[in-house]
């Protein structure tokens, strides 16, 4: 027997799986392949992991001693180089058909095989392979076909997809691979005739679709479209609809069951109410290919389109010109890459992205090759207006700003003693004395030196106070925080004694803050009043955030050939696609209704099309993916896809469904999101990544100690340094089992639908108490962000979709989290990869006065207020983003009547909200102990009390008056109104929702944070409140006195599961339920219901 198996089968340190195939085979030899960028295996599957052919012999005739003696090949030997390596191939180096180098340790072990470019691995591998010896009778040689587990021989069906049911001397089989097949079903069973039927209807829709693809005539095509009519229709008959739960679960596990339930195109719970297109029409249309064109102009657009590059061998086929002559005619259309033998790009892509960077390379080379002169005067016309000094805000903080200037404003300002300034010629021996600014790369702060040193009228008056000076006031704003003064005070310890506890001295704060204020405004003045720093400061500005055009994308020459020919896609989706296609990573901002599904899978099948990806993976929310499987199948008919379901993912089934992955040509695998964390980036990679951290960081404090730098840079440093060592030690001891990671998969294309779920990645901020500034974090963020990475490295930054209706929605880390997972390598070249030096740049911090909750007074906030830069900022978002709103693209979307039911409030409420008002006086005189009452509570009661008094205290009167009794005679009254036609309603409320099932609630304090992760953003944003008294009870028990059949109203809370929301959302439709109630997290999104729907009060 041959089988193939990555490097770590022979190469692994532990050699009991070895030792075992030692004891029941003969070893005949093995091949290792090469990995990599030219690897075995990079074209068809996708991965770059280094693999062997194991050849083995079954022992036969052997003595018990003679099998007893361990062979060579099960020890580890070495290469020539010391190299770690199995011992068959330290003695038959000839057998690895690549070198070996180091470095494979993301695939398990400490080597690699690579091989050159242009190697010819065919006539490798056949030389190789006559290498080996081995005596096989004759017999056994025509024992070729597949095994069942019991030894049976199965003969399979030549083009058969893997993971595919077909039959076999009248039995049932299930095909795994090649070699493995399993047994179901005998004829005589009761099922044999439903998977004898679907069988046939499978193979007569890929039949269908084959001749579609090739362009069958029409005799051939209404013969196949009969024929499967015919077998459609007995099979409903028969066995009903191919989406019933039935149906699915016997045949789900076929990788083309998606295909044949896209021959329904809809139906009504058990009743077909349409078959899909392809039974009556020619669903896919290969486009002609085009043989000639005219001009170079119209070659160069299809060069584009087809071939994803310029290809000046295919456009001279087109026109018949020369390469020379096609040069030529698209001077200024197409432009040489510098560095490269004969590569072009064309003007848009061209004359794009950072036009500097392009200009500096191209002017070096012009000046030896003139050539490149009309790459630099077209540059220098594509270079972004350069902005002028009234044109930029610089703040306080800004960390790309040279830390010399911010010295250079507090001497000034200051008036520091000149022996005390770093620039005194004293400074080199009295370093302890000297006061200045310094800024620590790794630990992203400012610093202040001796801060207390200087007692001056300007430093504790002035411009500071006793208790902070201005040293300390100016090191607080270069770090972006806001300075608070602290006292010490004595409160109550419960005990009957007292403790110190220390609070904000208010009026001092509000002294200090007006000095910072000062101070800032001095800065605004003082910056840009020196020429010459204006100068410099305005250039350097330019230089790092005023470079970047974004490009223009047009996806009109697209031709999408295996697309279904009935539907036909918008402009803007065509260029969104082209962006995909042929920009880096890309964000599908666009409104809801906009198309993003099809966006993303047309990106995804083009891509692979044109060679631009071999496997994409899809990850969206977990309702939504046997939908998408559907749009996938509706859009590609021929697409092979893998639908992976919750089944899957359980610990028992993960690593057949990871091998699937890894060993298919899929075109995608689409997966829900909570299943893509699931799928574990390796060990290696997460140390490697903290590894580089801690290295990065160790050289920085060997270069300053050299130098006699800071001590506070190295302190700070260090503590970097010691936090990183604790994630790396925790790593370290983290056991990983034998499951395939994402790396080994062969993924090179990752969409996310519904982005914005991910939103929480961590951020590191010394920002405090600021509003706006998100600090919760969850692990599936994070894990997506190392998957991000990987890709980046993988395909330099082109193997990431994203795609969400609300890129941003509460926060305004949301914007630098999207450039973080899309264009971090930018960010990180331009200093802008920590929030804090990004919104130094591009947010504006503000102080104002807000009205405090209880509406009685005001209270002072500080929030990131605006953007600033925003043409600078949106110029660097649109490298990844394509932006499309509603308004721009003029969808066709129902109108919509907005009905406002105005409710005035009863006595009884009105006392209570004055009730309110007197708790919170006596709050903030300091009357009442928090633990008792505070203002979030206030806030709290006031809600409810708007909605309902009853949700403050059930025994609260049942006023008729109140907004939730006002609802309930509405929808009474629109229930009764639309009977005739079994209209539906839905009721959101966010409070009085129905109590959590005990079990739930444990469930959920078993493991907090996964659970809070496995929620949706709405969910876990919520404020969503269970009360003493249900509203939703309420509301049902009062509809049902009214006449309303109590089956005919549905609480979304009582569907736990996928399945049974899905349950639940076809009654809905259907009309068997007519009244649902919600919260907005649960029922917000994702909600397809509307078919009935009447009006949501």
């Amino acid at each position: 027997m041959a089988f193939v198996t990555s490097a770590g089968t022979l190469d692994k340190r532990d050699e009991s799986v070895r030792q075992m195939l030692a004891d029941k085979s003969d070893f005949i030899g093995a091949i290792r392949l090469p990995g990599g960028k030219n690897g075995a295996f990079k074209d068809n599957a996708g991965t770059e992991v280094t693999t062997d052919i194991i050849f083995l012999k079954k022992h036969e005739g052997k003595s018990l001693a003679e099998m007893s003696d361990i062979p060579d090949w099960v020890h580890i030997g070495e290469t020539a180089d010391g190299l770690p390596i199995n011992k068959y191939f330290e003695q038959h180096s000839d057998m690895v058909l690549g070198t070996v180098v180091e470095g494979n340790k993301l695939y398990g072990s400490g080597t690699m095989v690579v091989a050159e470019d242009g190697f010819d691995l065919r006539s490798a591998l056949h030389e190789a392979v006559g290498k080996l010896s081995a005596e096989i009778s004759h017999e056994r040689g025509r024992d070729v076909y597949a095994k069942t587990a019991d030894g049976v021989q199965v003969q399979i069906p030549s083009k058969l997809r893997n993971y595919s049911f077909f039959l076999s001397d009248n039995q049932v089989f299930f095909k795994k691979n090649n070699a493995a097949c399993e047994f179901r079903f005998d004829k005589g069973t009761a099922q044999h005739k439903r998977f004898k039927a679907f069988i046939e209807l499978r193979d007569l829709t890929r039949e269908l679709i084959e001749a579609m693809e090739l362009d069958k005539p029409d005799s051939v095509i209404k013969d196949l479209q009969a024929k499967l009519n015919v077998a459609y229709d007995d099979f409903y008959k028969k066995f009903g609809l191919i989406h019933s739960q039935t149906n699915k679960r016997y045949f789900a596990e076929d990788v083309s069951y998606n295909l044949v339930a896209g021959l329904e195109k809809s139906y009504d719970k058990t009743k077909l109410l349409e078959k899909s297109d392809i039974f009556t029409k020619r669903t896919i249309v290969p486009t002609n290919a085009v043989e000639h064109v005219d001009t170079a102009l119209e070659a160069l657009t299809l060069s584009i389109a087809e071939k994803a590059r310029v290809d000046f061998e295919y456009m001279s086929g087109l026109t018949g010109m020369t390469e020379d002559e096609l040069k030529h005619d698209l001077t200024s259309e197409i432009f040489k890459i510098p560095h490269t033998e004969n590569e072009y790009q064309t003007a848009s892509e061209y004359l794009s992205g950072d036009i500097r960077k392009k200009l500096r390379e191209a002017e070096e080379i012009a000046e030896y090759d003139p050539d490149f002169n009309i790459n630099v005067s077209a540059l220098k016309q594509a270079m972004p207006e350069p902005l002028k000094a009234g044109d930029i805000d610089i703040k306080l903080g800004a960390a790309w700003l040279d830390p010399k200037y911010y010295e250079q404003f507090m001497y000034e300002l200051l008036q520091t003693p000149a022996y005390q300034r770093s620039d005194s010629p004293s400074s080199r021996w009295n370093k302890s004395a000297i006061v200045g600014v310094e800024y620590s790369v790794h630990a992203n702060s400012f610093h202040v030196s001796n801060k207390s040193s200087d007692r001056s009228v300007l430093a504790t008056q002035k411009y500071g106070t006793h208790k902070m000076n201005a040293y300390d006031i100016f090191e607080h704003l270069l770090n972006l925080q806001e300075p608070k003064v602290y006292k010490t005070i004595e409160v109550p310890d419960g005990l009957g004694d007292t403790k110190e506890k220390r609070v904000v001295d208010i009026d001092a704060t509000r002294v200090v803050q007006r000095k910072a204020d000062d101070i800032r405004k001095a800065f605004k003045a003082w910056i840009f009043k020196d020429p010459q720093r204006r100068e410099a400061i305005v250039e350097k500005y330019n230089e790092l955030f005023n470079s970047i055009r974004p490009r223009e994308f047009d996806g009109s020459a697209l031709s999408f050939p295996m697309m279904t020919s009935d539907i036909k896609l918008h402009d803007h989706q065509k260029n969104a696609i082209a962006h995909a296609m042929f920009g880096g990573n890309t964000l599908f901002a666009h409104c809801v209704g906009a198309g993003k599904t099809f966006e993303m899978i047309a990106t995804a099948m083009e891509s692979k099309r044109l060679g631009l990806c071999t496997k994409s993976l899809f990850a969206v929310p977990n309702h939504l993916t046997e939908q998408i499987g559907d749009d996938f199948q509706k859009l590609y008919p021929g697409a092979n896809i893998l639908v992976a379901t919750k089944k899957d993912f359980q610990k028992a089934n993960r690593q057949q469904l990871f091998a699937k992955i890894a060993t298919g040509n899929y075109d995608a695998v689409i997966i829900g999101h909570s299943q893509l964390g699931k799928i574990p980036v390796s060990k290696e990679r997460q140390v490697m990544t903290i590894q580089s951290q801690i290295d990065d960081i160790l050289r920085g404090i060997e270069e300053l100690k050299k130098s006699e730098g800071s001590k506070f840079q190295i302190k700070a440093m260090e503590r970097t340094r010691k936090s990183l060592q604790k994630q790396l030690d925790k790593l370290e001891k983290a056991n990983q089992d034998d499951t395939l990671t994402f790396e080994q998969l062969g993924i090179d294309r990752l969409f996310v639908d519904e982005a914005h779920e991910f939103k929480n990645l961590f951020v590191a901020t010394k920002l405090q108490n600021v509003a706006g500034i998100s600090n919760s974090a969850s692990q599936k963020a994070l894990d997506l962000f190392l998957k991000c990475r990987y890709l980046d490295e993988k395909t330099g930054g082109k193997g990431v979709v994203f795609a969400t209706g609300t890129p941003l929605s509460n926060s305004i880390t949301e914007l630098h989290t999207m450039m973080r997972y899309l264009e971090y390598d930018f960010l990180n070249n331009h200093g802008l990869q920590h929030f804090d030096n990004w919104v130094a740049v591009f947010g504006d911090q503000k102080t104002d006065w807000e009205l405090k909750p209880a509406g009685n007074g005001f209270k002072e906030r500080t929030r990131i207020a605006n953007y600033t830069g925003l043409p600078e900022l949106m110029s660097m978002f649109k490298q990844v983003a394509d932006i499309r709103t509603a308004d721009t693209l003029k969808l066709d979307v129902p109108d919509c009547e907005y009905q406002v039911v105005q409710v005035e409030a009863t006595p009884f409420q009105q006392e209570l909200v004055q009730e309110l008002a007197d708790r919170a006086d006596a709050i903030n005189a300091g009357n009442v102990d928090p633990t008792i009452d505070n203002m979030l509570k206030i806030t709290s009661d006031g809600r409810k009390l708007g909605l309902d008094p009853r949700l403050i205290d059930p025994s609260f009167e049942d006023n008729p008056d109140t907004k939730l009794n006002r609802c309930v005679e509405n929808v009474a009254r629109i229930h009764a109104e639309t009977a005739e036609d079994r209209l539906t309603q839905i009721i959101f409320c966010d409070l009085g929702v129905p109590h959590k099932a005990t079990g739930e609630a444990e469930a959920e304090d078993e493991d907090a944070d996964d659970a809070k992760d496995k929620k949706f953003i709405a969910e876990v944003e919520s404020l969503e409140e269970e009360c003493d008294f249900c509203v939703y009870d309420d509301i049902r028990d009062k509809l049902i006195a009214r006449g309303i059949p109590a089956e005919e109203i549905a609480y979304i809370h009582d569907a736990k599961t996928e399945q049974q929301k899905s349950d639940l959302f076809d009654k809905v439709r259907n009309g068997e339920i007519r009244v649902l109630l919600g919260s907005t997290a649960k029922m917000g999104t994702g909600t397809n219901v509307q078919k009935r729907l009447k009006l949501a009060p």
